[in-house]
């Protein structure tokens, strides 16, 4: 097997626009992931039976249906949807985002419900106590203790999320990863592509884990 890196260095303008869309694809997928679980979370454990009906339902369907499925489901009904009104336009990004962000949204739910779940219910007695609503609770004592507890948990989905986003290639768009073996099938490298691909997310998600190790052991702040 004959390894050449050359054509890889003469195309780091196309790598680099791979590895932003894997970078928005993946900070996205995160942060709206995080919020909107949380917000699952916070009706899942709600007294109001209709919340936690409808977060329960939520979470078990999206975690019951494949990433790529999803994501070819907004991309395809979006573009039906589009071209029944006569507009033909390209939404691979904006379907991959949704899709990204309803589907996270799904676990983090379940992680952050775990990390409510072992924050001490004295903690709860002792805010309401002191005569804060259920809204000031929830943010002032109870989500920053689950988001500690579970931050390990927050770490590995994210680390899924970043694997994940080479899914995107379904509705066409060129990650890093897809960027990589467009090169390598283009210039019969593909065994090139492959090895430095597999090297970049291996040292990237080795540095993710070390570094969230670093925070929890409290020497990052």
């Amino acid at each position: 097997m004959e390894l050449d890196f050359n054509t890889y260095w003469q195309s780091f303008g196309l790598l680099y626009k791979g590895l932003k869309i894997t970078a928005l694809i993946t900070f996205f997928g995160i942060a709206s992931g995080l919020f909107l679980g949380t917000l699952l979370a916070i009706m899942r454990n709600s007294k109001n039976k209709v919340l936690s009906a409808f977060s329960k339902g939520y979470i078990n369907t999206f975690r019951a249906v494949p990433l790529l499925v999803v994501l070819s489901s907004f991309y395809l009904i979006g573009m039906a949807a589009l071209k029944a009104k006569g507009i033909y336009t390209d939404i691979a990004m904006p379907a991959t985002l949704i899709g990204f962000a309803m589907f996270e949204a799904a676990y983090f739910a379940e992680i952050i419900r775990s990390g409510v779940n072992a924050v001490a219910p004295g903690q709860t007695e002792a805010a309401r106590a002191l005569g804060f609503t259920t809204s000031q609770t929830n943010k002032l004592v109870v989500l920053p203790q689950a988001f500690k507890n579970a931050f390990a948990s927050i770490t590995t989905q994210s680390v899924a999320i970043f694997h994940d986003s080479t899914l995107c290639y379904v509705v066409g768009l060129s990650d890093l990863f897809t960027t990589f073996m467009h090169i390598g099938e283009r210039d019969g490298t593909v065994e090139t592509a492959i090895l430095l691909a597999a090297s970049f997310y291996l040292v990237a998600c080795v540095a993710i884990r070390q570094i969230a190790k670093r925070i929890t052991k409290g020497e990052i702040k």
